[in-house]
């Protein structure tokens, strides 16, 4: 764990899900009779960069019986010192789409590391500079953005994970000043939020229920099937459904 309450909380029930996840897909495997085809292997790795500013990543290969497993990444930076979490599109200037300037460097980058063997329809699809959630997996390393692409998101699954180094002085046009230290005062979303029919939640910063397009209008990161329990580490049910989430 990290110490931070609200990156604690998040890493728990995010264990607890994969772990039952694990639990039921053994017991219809025993009755299957394909033992050893079930698994879950977590390791977290952490980071550090400037101003008590902090990173940690959960590599996590999960098994529930297919051919092979799924491997995927969970990612929190943080301030350790105030305890606020920093998404992605709050490290950069409020006026930029920080996008447009990363996500050449990123797909030069693939396309190098990949070399002939390099899908550029994939790398596009996975990359683009019209989607923030491409993007939700990164760390603080020192002076490096360092960003994380799991398998299929922008290469076949044998080519396993892929990652993407780019220092930060080569973004400091678009990064907050100073560094990524000290945000923005942030923008009051809740009454928009609300004027287009969604339900604002104030303790997430988050819009519930809301489309895409105003999302994206927003500058917020949209994801289209969150858990209706995703703030809840002690609900034992949850309805199935996907909630249309936007983040700010």
């Amino acid at each position: 764990m990290t110490g931070v309450a609200a990156v604690d909380a998040e890493m728990s029930m995010l264990i607890d899900f994969l772990t039952t996840e694990v639990e039921l897909a053994g017991e219809e495997i025993a009755e299957l009779e394909m033992a050893g085809k079930g698994g879950l292997y977590i390791t977290q790795e952490n980071f550090f960069s400037y101003d008590n500013v902090k990173s940690t990543l959960l590599r996590v290969s999960l098994n529930t019986g297919g051919a092979h497993p799924n491997t995927f990444f969970h990612t929190w930076t943080y301030n350790e010192n105030t305890g606020t979490v920093l998404k992605f599109h709050s490290l950069f200037q409020k006026e930029h789409n920080p996008l447009w300037t990363i996500y050449p460097m990123v797909k030069e980058s693939l396309l190098s590391q990949k070399g002939e063997m390099a899908d550029e329809e994939m790398i596009d699809a996975g990359t683009g500079d019209l989607d923030m959630e491409n993007y939700q997996n990164f760390v603080l390393d020192g002076n490096n953005l360092v960003l994380l692409f799991e398998p299929y998101q922008v290469a076949p699954y044998a080519a396993g994970p892929q990652a993407v180094i780019i220092s930060l002085t080569d973004l400091e046009v678009i990064l907050l000043p100073p560094a990524f230290g000290t945000p923005e005062k942030e923008t009051d979303h809740s009454a928009s939020c609300e004027e287009a029919g969604g339900k604002w939640l104030v303790s997430h910063g988050e819009c519930e229920m809301i489309s895409q397009q105003w999302c994206e209008q927003q500058m917020g990161v949209f994801k289209e099937c969150e858990s209706a329990c995703r703030h809840d580490p002690e609900a034992k049910r949850c309805t199935m459904q996907c909630v249309l989430v936007c983040e700010f």
